[in-house]
């Protein structure tokens, strides 16, 4: 090894000791917030989340990015707080209360600019003001307020679906419920009603599917028996066959009925990828969602039997 570049290995071994000696402690983070200093707040918690190794050990990262989210909020810097606050909820070491508050002020923010965060009007042609969310004490009234309305708009839309359920729609409301969920939990330390909004979709999903699954069911057992009977082939006039009975075959498919078996088969294929999108948004499927598969394979498994059983050529 020359001269040169022991001297370069030295040199960058006494940079890194500099600047780790020059980073501000966690103590020293807090004191700048506890001082409003927010520029520097914002200058030294960025430093410190791009750390690595032993030298960010030092640090809680959940904390550091709530410090920096809140440098950002107190400089009118809404949406970089706004995802500084969803970064540290996702935050392995983050402690499991601070989560559901970090969200909250995430959504909260996105709709917040320099007045405040703008309350939802509770009657047609209300301007009830704005919640400036610089001040600690007022970001709970903000959380509630955002949730009471995101709340009832999704309440709005699952009433519309009563009538006529839609799987899409149905399964939009499911993940908008879900991601109020945590909103919830900071504006009231419940999940009730979320969870109840989530319950009453699952019960329409299911519904409309067991409707339908019976339903087709009927139309493919009268196919299915329909194809089993037995028609005369007639003979080709002047033929030997001509002079005696006429054959029988039996009926066979129709183009009405081949049509109606792919439609069936592909409706079971979309009522599968549902299920797996909802059971992906809850994490788990309640029981009135695990009931479904079953029925769903077997009409499946039953269509395609037909298919196969009558020669089909249509692509699986």
């Amino acid at each position: 090894m020359s001269v040169r570049t022991i001297l370069l290995v030295v040199w960058l071994i006494l940079a890194r000791s500099a600047v780790a000696n020059d980073l501000p402690t966690p103590e020293q983070l807090q004191k700048l917030a506890e001082n409003h200093d927010w520029s520097n707040l914002l200058k030294s918690t960025t430093r410190v989340l791009l750390l690595k190794g032993q030298v960010a050990q030092a640090y809680d990262r959940p904390t550091v990015w709530q410090l920096k989210a809140e440098a950002q909020l107190q400089q009118n810097l809404f949406i970089a707080a706004s995802e500084s606050f969803e970064r540290a909820s996702e935050e392995p070491g983050i402690d499991p209360g601070q989560v559901a508050q970090c969200i909250a002020l995430s959504r909260v923010l996105r709709k917040t600019d320099v007045r405040g965060f703008k309350l939802p009007p509770s009657r047609p042609g209300e301007n009830p003001g704005w919640i400036d969310l610089k001040n600690p004490e007022n970001r709970r009234p903000a959380i509630q307020a955002f949730f009471k309305a995101e709340y009832q708009t999704l309440q709005s839309q699952l009433e519309k679906q009563k009538t006529d359920p839609e799987f899409r729609e149905l399964q939009r409301i499911a993940k908008s419920a879900n991601e109020l969920t945590p909103v919830e939990q900071a504006a009231s330390d419940s999940t009730e009603q979320t969870q109840e909004l989530i319950k009453q979709v699952i019960q329409l999903w299911a519904g409309k599917v067991n409707s339908w699954v019976e339903k087709s069911t009927q139309q493919v057992d009268e196919i299915r028996e329909s194809a089993k009977q037995l028609k005369p082939v007639e003979p080709a006039p002047g033929s030997e066959k001509s002079l005696r009975e006429p054959a029988h075959q039996k009926q066979g498919l129709t183009p009405q009925d081949w049509d109606r078996l792919k439609s069936i088969r592909l409706q079971c294929q979309r009522i599968a990828n549902s299920y797996k999108y909802l059971v992906d948004i809850l994490g788990s499927a309640p029981e009135e969602l695990s009931q479904i598969p079953p029925k769903v394979e077997q009409l499946y498994a039953t269509v395609q039997k037909i298919l196969d059983d009558n020669h089909s050529d249509v692509s699986r």
